[in-house]
């Protein structure tokens, strides 16, 4: 049985001064001893209340002394919790330039942030707010930024790569959780980044520099000059503006414009539209997870009837578009869009498999959405039928699922450069499939179109 100690509420436990902790269905921030001076600092210097007002920071209450010696302040509970590699690259800017601004604002009220992680850094009802409460500490005039390796490699370094380089390297999070390392950023950037200042000066300096103190051995600490706190300004000041003007790869995605060459007509596509409502109004689920979500048209009509719904797509630029049309608008704040390949998805990983938890735990909820999906699975990646039934059912106690029968424009693109090896892919197949999980099904058919839509409810435990 894994320690309560080690969960994944507890991302600061590394942190002697405090950290998150979970008593019920409660979030606590946790301050201990060593910490309660920079608690006080932070509440007094009015830059806690200030960051809360203007929605930067996760909205928290007084902290209450505990027996244990102890400080409990209680936070406002995180609807849904994701990890960098699983960012849109929007999502990922909008993060960086977030802790610089936080960095920046401490800094007029003598203080600073401790580090730099990712992990910092969530979506919560629509906006990007810091959620370490513990991170803020005195600053002392003269110090180099001590979180500033981790903000180049869990930030700018990622950023750098992803925009200028190839997305794909943004899943090496998962490898590196403690950020990318500056020597594998270094090589892996583009040589046309060498005529990049910031580059050249956090990215390949850096990394330089770092080499130089691993192969030293002199065990004494390096003689590091004092930076003056108008200069440490002014160089967050150059970086935030750098990165926010940081644009997100122009590729297409292979899915990113697929409702722009679907089978059906637009009435039809109207009629899907209709069915999936009149669905999400009756099973009025609080949360959902929209599996194969896209750029969202479904996932929106879901917002309509819940309050959290979470979008996976497996296509970066798709749900770079989602994650776009999100901002400032009402929508986003229920959606939460995330890159997510349903054939690899994100394991636990970190401490004990469970300082970051695994996405079919965190994506638990009432209603899970495949619309347009299954055939991807079942013929694109050779999911036998059952393993998509069981999908679902590990994530939903109801699903609403599409299915595109064989004789739709989708599939037979599937099955153009490959033998049909798919006997059990069909209607049949797929009410059997889900009938293991499921003890109730109702049929749904698309006006115009041979797809029909299935609600799979009544889960078998």
């Amino acid at each position: 049985m894994v320690s309560s100690e080690v969960t994944p509420q507890c991302l600061s436990f590394r942190d002697p001064a405090g950290g998150a902790v979970r008593i019920g269905d409660a979030f606590y921030r946790r301050i201990t001893a060593a910490g309660r001076e920079d608690w006080r600092r932070f509440n007094d210097s009015g830059l806690a209340g200030e960051l809360v007002a203007d929605g930067l920071l996760l909205p928290f209450g007084e902290a209450v002394k505990q027996p244990s010696g102890d400080w409990l302040a209680p936070v406002e509970t995180l609807e849904f919790v994701s990890y960098s590699h699983e960012w849109a690259f929007g999502q990922f800017r909008d993060a960086a330039v977030l802790t610089l601004e936080l960095l920046l604002r401490a800094l007029e009220r003598g203080m600073t942030l401790k580090d730099a992680s990712s992990c910092n850094v969530q979506r919560h009802r629509g906006r990007t707010v810091f959620v370490d409460h513990g991170s803020f500490t005195v600053y002392r005039e003269g110090e180099v930024w001590a979180g500033y390796r981790q903000f180049v490699s869990h930030f700018l370094g990622p950023l750098l790569l992803m925009a200028r380089g190839d997305r794909r390297h943004q899943l090496q999070l998962r490898n590196f959780p403690d950020g990318l390392p500056l020597d594998y950023v270094a090589r892996a950037l583009p040589r046309r980044n060498l005529f990049s200042l910031q580059a050249l000066v956090h990215i390949y300096g850096h990394a330089w520099f770092q080499k130089r103190l691993q192969d030293t051995t002199d065990l004494r600490p390096p003689e590091i000059r004092p930076l003056p706190r108008k200069r440490f300004q002014t160089l967050l000041l150059s970086l935030r503006e750098f990165l926010a003007g940081l644009k997100s790869p122009a590729e297409s995605g292979e899915w990113s414009d697929y409702y722009d060459h679907t089978s059906y007509s637009e009435a039809s596509f109207l009629d899907k539209q209709r069915i999936v409502r009149e669905l999400c109004r009756e099973l009025a689920p609080r949360r959902v997870v929209d599996l194969g979500a896209n750029t969202g048209v479904f996932s929106r009509i879901a917002a309509e009837e819940s309050e959290v719904v979470i979008a996976a797509d497996v296509d970066f630029p798709a749900v770079d578009r989602l994650y776009g049309q999100l901002r400032g608008s009402v929508d986003g704040a229920r959606i939460y869009p995330l890159q997510q390949d349903l054939c690899c998805p994100s394991p636990g990983f970190g401490v004990l498999n469970r300082e970051r938890l695994p996405f079919l735990e965190r994506a638990r909820a009432d209603l899970a959405l495949g619309l347009a999906l299954v055939h991807h699975l079942a013929i694109g990646s050779n999911w036998p039928l059952p393993l998509v039934g069981a999908l679902f059912a590990e994530l939903a106690p109801a699903a609403v699922v599409e299915f595109v029968p064989k004789s739709d424009i989708q599939v037979r693109r599937l099955l153009r450069t490959r033998p049909d090896i798919f006997p059990e892919y069909g209607r049949a197949g797929l009410l059997a499939a889900f009938g293991r999980y499921y003890r109730r099904v109702k049929a749904f058919p698309i006006a115009g179109s041979d797809r029909e839509i299935f609600l799979f409810d009544g889960r078998i435990q």
